[in-house]
Order: structure tokens, then C-alpha cells, then sequence
């Protein structure tokens, strides 16, 4: 089996997975209607482009977490950022 069909497999298996979650949020939120045709487009999108989409959702579910400037406030409380000496 060749680098390339073990990275296309690979991305498919994760795409899947991707959209798979996706459809399961877009079918567990009632606010939007499973008609509209725009929410399915999104979710066709983000399960191609999985790895610039998943970073993406990562950060807007876990908020300031993944902040740099929160990781360093703990070095610097003052300053609330990490400045070289």
C-alpha cells in the first residue's frame, strides 16, 4: 500500500468521522431547520476541509483555553503576557 492511498484513506476515515459529528449536532439542535439547505452546505464544507475546520471548532468549543496569553499570565500575572528578559 503506497504513502499516498494510506493518506487518502487516512482523510477520508477522518472526514467521516468529522461529518459524522457534525450531522449529529446539526440533528440535536432544534433552533435551526433541517431544510435549510445553507447549514447542509456547511457541513459538506467543513468535512472536506476537516483539518483547517476541526482546529477551528476546537478553539470556539473550549474558548480561551487554547490562548497563548493565558498560558503565559500564570508566569506573568501582572503583565497577563510573556515578555523576554
Amino acid at each position: 500500500m503506497s504513502a499516498l492511498s494510506i493518506f487518502a484513506l487516512s482523510y477520508t476515515a477522518i472526514a467521516l468521522t468529522f461529518a459524522a459529528s457534525l450531522i449529529y449536532a446539526f440533528l440535536k439542535d432544534g433552533t435551526t431547520p433541517k431544510s435549510d439547505s445553507t447549514s447542509w452546505l456547511v457541513i459538506a464544507v467543513g468535512s472536506a476541509f476537516w483539518a483547517i475546520a476541526l482546529p477551528i471548532s476546537l478553539i470556539h468549543r473550549y474558548g480561551s483555553s487554547f490562548s497563548v496569553s493565558n498560558r503565559f499570565s500564570s508566569i506573568h500575572p501582572q503583565q497577563g503576557h510573556y515578555s523576554a528578559l
